[in-house]
């Protein structure tokens, strides 16, 4: 289940791309995730973000660009 969204904040256009995990029934984190593994939020591939221009995240700077999220 492949799902995306775009919102646009000042001039900048941001999307992010994500497949949506379904759990089934599993019990995810801890079990099939442990706990001090790095795992990447979203289903079969990591999430990714997407800036048209460079910004500033949590005042440091970002080219523009797409990135993958992992936690």
């Amino acid at each position: 289940q492949r799902g995306s969204v775009q919102q646009d904040v000042a001039f900048t256009s941001i999307t992010v791309t994500y497949g949506r995990p379904v759990a089934r029934g599993r019990a995810l984190f801890g079990t099939l995730v442990p706990w001090d593994s790095v795992w990447h939020p979203g289903a079969d591939s990591a999430t990714r973000v997407a800036f048209p221009h460079d910004v500033l995240l949590e005042g440091r700077a970002a080219q523009a660009g797409e990135y993958s999220l992992s936690l």
